[in-house]
């Protein structure tokens, strides 16, 4: 929808008004004749209107019908729309609009249709914890009565048309919602952009800010949104490439029904940089960012980098039918005292995790939950992060775990690992890349006196093991293949090494020699060479990288 607006300078104002009064209580107060087309400016706040014979915003008291003019740069001051909800809804049909004072709303605001800018002044914010939006730049409904404070929609509310309207700019205001429903309601829109703009919706309101039906290009930036009863902030609709950037989201201190701080419904391609998610819900189950494919198919994309939540489950990736894919959480900071699980793969599929933190985690809490309809997922990270425990259900398909760090042989053994999951550290000192496929590590390091022996489980039915000393004696290398099913041939040995399979003892094989074989499902290593060596035990086969 196109508009067309005369745009009169503030300083002709003057000159081509027929009236001045004071100000606009005493322009509404008259009871003079204006002629249809007489211009008129306040005094005292430099409003600009002009006499219109209908499609009036304000009424004198003598029956004179007003339209608000622009001032010069082309913008409507809500001010100059008088007060309370009819005001503010005359000032967003306009395409530019300030709030400079505190808008009381006693109901609902419904804009649609609209190219509009809705800016403020004053708001900042001081803290991570805090904001401020000083009584220049509120809209504030009065008391609980009033359900979904400020909506901007098209004309056809949830017809699905991603392009129903595009361009909304709302920046550096706050809105006070004290009623149910949604503080700030944006349907039908395309690249809008959300600045400095908080909504607290003051422990009553259940949603505080929705963007809805196939939204696209969304920019979120310093938004803060707090005490809201149920979701903080909605984007939901088959939507894509939103960004959310240094926003903060949190409900109350134990809320005892907020649970979710942002949640991305049908969305993808988005990315959420900076900022902290929580709801801080008392019983443990609240969730920071909620990703979740409510689609009839499998979507994918997304970036959640660089954020921090208290108290709640950070991250859950999840589905209603189809899973969510490629989602990829890294730098996330949790300070997990309330939930037991910092990050939740529900229905996610080739996600990953990268250097995740987790602070004072409750007793019992794990870093990462793979459910039943959890695949190929990854964790990558340092020390700290292998050592974190994982809950993973049997039924999850190709979990994988990577240490990005060097390791010691003694800091590698200290990795946590699962008979669902498979570990890869890059680089072990002695053996370099190691993997565990669930059963065994594939590579394992020994040090073994003169007439002792070790044991090693075998990490997959099949395959050949390789036996080499540190000293690079060739003479006590050995090749063998195994099988747990059955005999297998010597593949390679050299002169001092001899195939024995059998528990080895210390004193079983051959004095002078190195011993090596299979019994009982496990691999036995005998030195009897007459001096100390070490041993490099190295697994190949399949499942065995």
């Amino acid at each position: 929808m196109t508009r067309q607006f005369t745009l009169v300078k503030d300083e002709a104002f003057t000159a081509l008004s027929t009236r001045l009064p004071d100000d606009l209580p005493t322009l509404l107060a008259s009871t003079e004749s204006f002629a249809t087309g007489d211009r008129i400016r306040t005094l005292a706040e430099g409003f600009g209107y002009e006499v219109v014979d209908n499609g009036e915003d304000l009424t004198t008291a003598g029956g004179a019908r007003l339209t608000v003019l622009p001032d010069s740069t082309g913008t409507f001051p809500v001010d100059a729309f008088g007060t309370g909800t009819a005001a503010l809804t005359h000032a967003m049909a306009r395409p530019s609009v300030t709030l400079s004072g505190a808008v009381p709303v006693v109901a609902p605001v419904v804009a649609t249709d609209i190219l509009a800018k809705l800016t403020g002044a004053g708001w900042h914010r001081y803290s991570d914890e805090q904001a401020k939006a000083p009584a220049g730049a509120l809209v504030e409904a009065t008391d609980g009565s009033v359900v979904d404070l400020l909506t901007i929609r098209s004309t056809d509310p949830g017809s699905g048309v991603a392009t129903a309207f595009q361009g909304l700019a709302l920046s550096d205001f706050g809105l006070i919602h004290r009623g149910a429903g949604t503080g700030l309601t944006i349907d039908n829109a395309t690249r809008t952009e959300i600045r400095n703009v908080l909504v607290d919706c003051m422990d009553s309101g259940a949603t505080g800010i929705r963007l809805a039906n196939g939204s696209f290009f969304a920019r979120i930036e310093g938004v803060v949104v707090l005490a809201f009863q149920d979701t903080g902030l909605l984007i939901e609709g088959i939507g894509s490439q939103h960004v959310l950037r240094d926003c903060h989201v949190a409900s109350g201190d134990s809320a005892a029904n907020a649970t979710v701080g942002v949640e991305l419904r049908g969305i993808f391609d988005f990315h959420i940089d900076g900022g902290q998610y929580n709801v801080h819900r008392g019983d443990g189950t609240g969730i920071g960012i909620l990703v979740n494919n409510t689609t009839a198919a499998g979507i994918e994309g997304g970036l959640i980098e660089n954020c921090l939540t208290e108290d709640d489950t950070a991250v859950k990736i999840t589905g209603d039918t189809y899973p969510m894919a490629g989602i990829t959480i890294r730098n996330h900071r949790v300070i997990l005292s309330r939930s037991a699980t910092a990050f939740i793969f529900d229905r996610a599929s080739q996600c990953r995790l990268i250097e995740p933190r987790v602070d004072h985690p409750t007793a019992g809490g794990v870093l990462a939950q793979f459910t039943a309809n959890a695949a190929y997922c990854t964790i990558e990270g340092n020390l700290s992060a292998m050592q974190a425990p994982l809950d993973i259900d049997p039924a999850a398909v190709g979990i994988v775990k990577r240490c990005t760090q060097p390791l010691s042989y003694i800091q590698r053994d200290l990795i946590t690992t699962d008979p669902n999951l498979t570990v890869i550290c890059d680089h072990v000192e002695f053996v370099g890349r190691c993997v565990h496929n669930g059963t065994a590590w594939n590579t394992s390091w020994v040090y073994l006196l003169d007439d002792t022996a070790a044991t090693f489980d075998l990490p997959n039915a099949g395959g050949i093991v390789e036996i080499i000393p540190r000293s690079e004696a060739r003479y006590r290398h050995g090749a063998l293949s195994y099988s747990t099913s059955g005999s297998a041939p010597r593949a390679d040995v050299g002169s001092q090494f001899e195939r024995r399979d059998a528990v080895l003892t210390g004193i079983t094989g051959t004095d002078g020699k190195i011993s090596a074989g299979i019994s009982g499902g496990k691999l036995h290593v005998e030195n009897r060479s007459g001096t100390a060596d070490s041993f490099i035990i190295r697994f190949h086969g399949r499942d065995v990288f």
